[in-house]
């Protein structure tokens, strides 16, 4: 069975979508040999490039293309690297600034017979041309260099000729795009990213995207173009891809340009890269995914590190599975029916770069504790297959070793119901790729973390005043009712007025008596309030009568300094300054929560004994009046 060409799928290449060859039909500058066009240096010089695609481009003809591909082949009959014809023409509208025509180029399908070319170019209509007619004649009329430089065609003689060589379908834009596609430059000789700025101009320009299927620009441009917005109405547009070439003319500029970015004063040759089979459906793929599918930079897309990519594993010692299974360096499907072999298939891998790792995740993964009952497949033990061997190798040729994570059949569901461990595992990298994303996730939890001890705190205020109040309500009940608060009163008055009766006290003395008992509820009121508040201070602090100073009790008092931003919002060497910052408050801040502690004991120990002196006092100044009434 022969192997497929592009067996690893698709894979980032180079394409040059815009190369002219040797007799290219203007500004033909490419060195001759023996009054020859020199395409033994062309093709050589293609050969050594590793530009995977080269579109050959020739002005209102295709012979070009087909001559160059006829030498190439013939020069290099083993190199099997694509080549696509490009038609570049000119429209007859301008709409730039610089009333330039429109460069549009039809990049046609690689299997393009020269009939079919014959056909085409015999239809397709000119808009002008030199002579003294001035009479419109096709592109297969074209003869001479200012026929060449003078000639125009419309969309509309396009489109007849398209019909006329490929059938009346093609005039559906997805049938034509079996066969060819449009690509109109947006360069300086093209409809130029962001339009004229002339209202005619710039709905000239619409008209023409709308018609495309792609674009020659640079990657200053690309983003503009895969916009839906880009048109002068309201209307919506779908993105298309954007293509650059070197657009060579001599031998120095195919050899300096071709595959590689080059920047000169005033101009720059960019490098296309596409991801996709080197085959004219690959580039079709670009045209559904424009963004994802074609990069314009000098470096490849998505490069990894070789030693971290698996490139092919080779078997040997079974007939269960292919002597060589190559692998793309990006996400790779297994797709086959069950029991076929996919399962073992990574088991092998796993067990090849790591052994032990393999087995006991393997085992874990079954409940078994016996490590050799683990295996490759159902019913098999590695015992049971020593006899097959596994080679991996990897991206870097060099690597000897490397490192997976192997995920046995049937433990994903495990896995999903251990979200901690699944983070651990993506976060690292998922973070090494996108620095940024992890400053957002760290500022995110800590702003998180803030709320919620914010939060906690209110909840906490909240059943703390909660508990106030019904101590409060609670406290007024206690009070008793008014009526029977008031009877009493009346009731203690009567009593007073009998024994101010009895007695025969005036109504001085009774004033006296009546502020005296006032004086002594306040104070032993107050006598009990300090009682309560010792017992409050009593888990902080220490004291014993007579003593005048009481003390703290050590590591009773707490503190917490909180600090916006975090430490994990911040650089490490930022963050350590605020720490020390932190450290010095809190210990700062103890001392003072312990000085308070202590002082406020020490107050309220002096209060309670002189509270207790002046009652004691007061007593004894009134000890005739107070018996009177008790």
């Amino acid at each position: 069975m022969t192997a497929p060409r592009f067996a690893r799928g698709s894979e980032w290449r180079k394409w040059d979508m815009h190369v002219h060859a040797p007799g290219t039909k203007l500004n033909d500058c490419y060195q001759q040999q023996d009054g020859q066009p020199d395409w033994d240096q062309f093709c050589q010089i293609i050969h050594e490039s590793d530009v995977a695609v080269v579109a050959i481009a020739d002005y209102f003809s295709l012979d070009g293309y087909f001559t160059a591909v006829e030498k190439f082949r013939e020069a290099h009959p083993d190199d099997d690297r694509l080549f696509l014809p490009n038609l570049e023409l000119r429209l007859n509208v301008a709409v730039n600034r610089d009333d330039q025509e429109v460069n549009l180029h039809l990049i046609f399908r690689p299997t393009l017979t020269r009939d079919e070319a014959n056909k085409f170019i015999s239809r397709l209509n000119t808009e002008g041309t030199t002579g003294a007619t001035r009479a419109n004649v096709t592109c297969a009329d074209l003869s001479t260099k200012e026929d060449f430089e003078s000639a125009t065609v419309s969309l509309a003689s396009i489109e007849e000729a398209i019909k006329a060589t490929f059938g009346q379908d093609a005039s559906y834009r997805l049938e034509r795009q079996q066969h060819l596609l449009i690509v109109a430059s947006g360069k300086g000789d093209g409809i130029r990213a962001g339009g004229s700025g002339v209202q005619r101009k710039a709905l000239l320009s619409d008209e023409i995207d709308k018609y495309s299927d792609a674009f020659y620009a640079n990657a200053g441009s690309r983003d503009y173009f895969l916009g839906k917005s880009r048109l002068e109405t309201d209307e919506l547009i779908a993105p298309k891809p954007v293509f650059d070439g070197c657009d060579a003319h001599t031998f120095d500029d195919l050899r300096a340009c071709l595959g590689k970015h080059v920047t000169t004063e005033g101009a720059s040759r960019n490098i296309t890269w596409i991801k996709a089979d080197a085959t004219y459906e690959g580039l079709l793929q670009t045209l559904i995914e424009p963004s994802e599918r074609v990069a314009i930079q000098a470096t490849e897309p998505d490069q990894k590190e070789p030693y971290k990519v698996i490139s092919k594993v080779r078997f040997s010692g079974t007939n269960d599975f292919p002597a060589e299974v190559v692998f793309n360096r990006n996400l790779n499907a297994i797709i086959g029916s069950r029991s076929s072999g996919k399962s073992a298939l990574l088991a092998f891998i796993a067990h090849t770069v790591d052994p032990d790792e393999t087995v006991r995740v393997q085992a874990e993964a079954a409940g078994q504790d016996d490590l050799k009952k683990a295996g490759p497949a159902a019913g098999k033990t590695w015992s049971d297959v020593a006899g097959t061997t596994c080679e991996v190798e990897w991206a870097s040729g060099e690597a000897t070793q490397g490192r997976v994570i192997y995920i046995p059949q049937n433990s994903l569901y495990t896995i999903s119901e251990q979200p901690d461990e699944i983070t651990k595992k993506i976060a690292p990298a998922l973070f090494r790729a996108y620095p940024t994303l992890k400053t957002a996730h760290d500022s995110a939890e800590s702003k998180v973390a803030s709320a919620n001890a914010e939060i906690k705190t209110a909840v906490d205020e909240w059943f703390a005043l909660a508990d106030r109040a019904e101590e409060k309500a609670q406290e007024i009940k206690d009070l008793g009712d008014k009526t029977a608060v008031q009877a009493e009163r009346d009731r203690l008055q009567a009593a007073i007025d009998a024994i101010k009766t009895a007695a025969k006290l005036t109504d001085e003395e009774v004033a006296k008596y009546q502020a005296v008992a006032g004086e002594l509820d306040t104070k032993r009121a107050r006598v009990k309030e300090i009682a309560v508040e010792l017992d409050q201070l009593s888990p902080f602090a220490t004291w014993a009568e007579g003593v005048a100073e009481p003390s703290t009790i050590p590591q009773a008092v707490q503190v917490t300094v909180a600090v916006r931003p975090t430490a994990l919002e911040l650089p490490d060497l930022v963050a350590d300054l605020i720490d020390g910052l932190k450290a010095d408050a809190t210990k700062q801040l103890v001392t003072k929560v312990e000085m308070v502690l202590s002082d406020s004991v020490a107050a309220a120990i002096a209060e309670r004994t002189s509270l207790l002196a002046e009652i004691q006092r007061i007593e004894t100044d009134n000890t005739h009046l107070i018996a009177i009434f008790f």
